[in-house]
């Protein structure tokens, strides 16, 4: 027997926010007596009506859970899982939905739920950026989730960061849901060919007389991730950087932010010596040889990015982080990168709950000067010491491989499903 799990991650609700996020993709490989769909037939209008009831029955459920609540805020909740987008699993009929990172769902359906942060499970009410002095405790989206999570179609729970798994019952004040969260690091893992190509470039890249840069957008290159992912500082701080050495030289790869400070800056940025854009799209062996000929992966962000991060630490290229939080589940100071403070605490912070708190506003404003002075310290160093940034490449290359294996994250993954499973 197979059973047929609907990952309803390009429905319309999901695209808009989340989508078919690599952190995810990976678990779908082969799995024996599991079937796993993404892409949804549009619905019928039976698939619809289904909805529909699945929508009443959600309102009436949290209208007897939380009467004080006025109906017009109950059925806002309800609407923001979208009706639209619940046919298409209804329509699919699946004997388990896998939702990831926002719970759109009427949960009318047993269903499984990855997270990183604790904060997209509020979503749309509270969100990335928008979040640093709107806490999302004891909110309705808050009741209405909890009651989402704690409810009997909600089966399991999973993340891939410590510090999620650890404070998803104090969010909550729920046991039951602290219960049904599991811990599993995030695996990766390269194909073959790219692996055998990784391991020979270890040693050929700390013979080059110079320094590469590679600073790169989130894998959804949107233009403004570059402000929020510290591509102003990144500049900032190779600027003057290469006033003082001239075997220095940048890499973007990424979409630049034109949308929002303009074409001339797009101009004034491919105009810096020694700084090349790559704004192409590229396939995934060309992609990872930009790490490859790099010796430094910069990723000075207001939060946490696993896959890039992860990606970069893997190639053996050393790794500039920020402190964002988050990151010290992988980065050890001084070890396998080199953390830069600043971003923690004045954009991004967990509180007392381990909700995080965080705002983008003012990378929209200017660059942070204090940040990239420390961040032009840090790629000093790195420039000067090639022995220091190839040991921090070769302790992140082996990190990766240790700790963050792919069959760890796909075992844990199945082990889930198949207790949930078990139990449908």
């Amino acid at each position: 027997m197979t059973l047929r799990v609907a990952a309803p991650w390009r429905t319309p609700i999901v695209r808009a926010f989340n989508t078919d996020h690599p952190i995810v993709l990976g678990l779908l490989g082969n799995r024996q007596g599991y079937r796993f769909d993404i892409d949804l037939a549009p619905p019928t209008e039976g698939a619809r009506a289904r909805a529909h009831l699945a929508a009443k029955n959600l309102f009436e459920n949290l209208k007897g859970l939380a009467p004080d609540q006025a109906d017009e805020v109950i059925a806002g909740f309800v609407n923001t899982r979208d009706v639209e987008s619940q046919a298409f699993v209804e329509e699919h009929d699946p004997d388990l939905v896998f939702m990831h990172g926002t719970p759109f769902t009427f949960g009318n359906r047993p269903w499984i739920l990855h997270i990183e942060e604790l904060l997209p499970l509020f979503g749309p009410y509270f969100w990335n950026g928008k979040s640093a002095n709107n806490p999302a405790y004891g909110s309705p989206a808050w009741r209405f989730v909890r009651e989402l999570l704690a409810g009997p179609n909600c089966r399991a729970i999973f993340t891939h960061l410590r510090h999620s798994a650890d404070f998803i019952g104090q969010q909550f004040d729920s046991e039951l849901i602290a219960a049904k969260t599991r811990y599993i690091p995030f695996g990766h893992r390269f194909p073959d060919s790219i692996e055998t190509q990784v391991r020979a470039a270890q040693e050929s890249r700390h013979c080059r007389d110079r320094c590469v840069f590679l600073f790169t957008n989130s894998w959804s290159s949107v233009g403004e991730a570059f402000l929020v992912r510290g591509g102003i500082e990144t500049l900032v701080a190779f600027g003057r950087l290469a006033g003082e050495f001239k075997n220095v030289e940048l890499v973007i790869r990424a979409e630049l932010p034109v949308k929002t400070l303009g074409s001339q800056f797009g101009e004034f940025v491919r105009s810096i010596p020694r700084v090349r854009v790559v704004d192409q799209k590229l396939d995934y062996a060309s992609f990872i040889q930009l790490f490859l000929d790099s010796d430094v992966y910069m990723l000075p962000s207001c939060g946490l990015h696993t896959v890039s991060l992860i990606e970069g630490m893997s190639t053996g290229t050393a790794v500039l982080v920020s402190d964002a939080p988050g990151g010290d589940e992988f980065v050890i100071d001084g070890k396998t990168g080199i953390v830069v403070p600043g971003r923690r605490g004045k954009f991004s912070w967990y509180d007392d709950r381990g909700y995080l708190h965080q705002t983008f506003d003012p990378l929209f404003k200017g660059p942070d000067h204090e940040f990239a002075e420390r961040l032009y310290l840090a790629m000093r160093r790195m420039v000067v010491d090639r022995d220091y940034r190839k040991l921090l490449g070769a302790q992140a290359f082996e990190h990766v491989r240790e700790n963050h294996p792919f069959e760890r994250w796909s075992d844990g993954f199945g082990q889930i499903l198949d207790e949930v499973c078990a139990g449908l």
